[in-house]
C-alpha cells in the first residue's frame, strides 16, 4: 500500500474506535461530510442524552452541567445544531422576546452575551435578535476599541480596588472583546467582506500583545 492508503486505513480505524465527538471532528475535517445521527440511535447513548437532560431551561452561565453554555457547548460538539429536532425544542426557548427586550441589568447583559455567541454556532444567526445583539456588540466594541486603544486602564480606584486592576471603560454603554465574542466571531457566517474585514480589526486587536497581558484579576466598576 502507498502512503494515500495506509492513511486511509488508519483514518478508519480510529473512526470506529472513536466517541461521537471525535467522529463529528473526523467528518467535517477529513471525509468532507456533514454529521449523521442516522448511523446510530443517539436516544440510546447515555453520553449524549446526558447533555440533552442537563440544561435545566433557566441557569445560563456557570459551571455546571445544568448551565446553558455547557450543556450546548458539549451538544454542539458532538455535530447537533438548529436542524436537529431534539436540540431545537432544547433551546429555542432562549430566542424568545423574554430573553432579548431592553433590559440594562448586568445580568441580561452577561445572559445575551454568552446566549448569542452560541445560538450563532447553533445556526440561529438569521434569527432577528440575535443577528441584531451581534451587529450592535460589534460596533459597541470598534468604538471602544477606538476610544480607548490599549489604554482602557484607571488610576481611580477605590481604596478597596487600590491594588487591582480596574478598566475605565464604562460597562453599560462600552465593551471590549471576550472569548464568548472571539467564539461569536469565529462561528459568524462571513459573506460579507465589509463584515470580513471588521471581524478581523477585532481579531487582530485582542491578539496583541498588550490585550493578552490583561491580568485575570481585573475588574470594572
Amino acid at each position: 500500500m502507498n502512503s494515500t492508503e495506509i492513511n486511509k486505513v488508519i483514518l478508519n480505524s480510529l473512526y470506529k474506535k472513536a466517541n461521537p465527538i471525535i467522529k463529528n471532528k473526523m467528518n467535517s475535517e477529513f471525509f468532507n461530510k456533514q454529521n449523521s445521527f442516522g448511523k446510530y440511535n443517539y436516544e440510546e447513548n447515555n453520553t449524549i442524552m446526558h447533555w440533552f437532560n442537563a440544561f435545566d431551561g433557566i441557569e445560563i452561565h456557570g459551571s455546571k452541567d445544568s448551565a446553558f453554555e455547557n450543556a450546548i457547548g458539549k451538544l454542539l460538539d458532538f455535530g447537533f445544531n438548529k436542524n436537529n429536532e431534539l436540540f431545537d425544542n432544547t433551546f429555542k426557548h432562549l430566542l424568545s422576546v423574554d430573553y432579548w427586550q431592553k433590559d440594562s441589568t448586568f445580568y441580561s447583559h452577561i445572559y445575551k452575551h454568552i446566549i448569542s455567541a452560541y445560538m450563532i454556532r447553533s445556526g440561529y444567526y438569521d434569527n432577528v435578535y440575535i443577528k441584531d445583539y451581534f451587529h450592535k456588540r460589534l460596533t459597541t466594541i470598534e468604538n471602544t476599541i477606538s476610544k480607548y486603544g490599549y489604554d482602557f486602564w484607571t488610576n481611580k480606584k477605590p481604596k478597596k480596588h487600590e491594588n487591582d486592576s480596574v478598566f475605565s471603560i464604562d460597562i453599560n454603554e462600552e465593551a471590549l472583546p471576550t472569548i464568548y465574542d472571539l467564539y461569536a466571531l469565529a462561528f459568524y457566517p462571513k459573506k460579507d467582506k465589509e463584515l470580513n474585514k471588521r471581524i478581523t480589526n477585532i481579531v487582530t486587536y485582542l491578539l496583541d500583545k498588550r490585550f493578552q497581558k490583561i491580568p485575570k484579576k481585573s475588574i470594572c466598576l
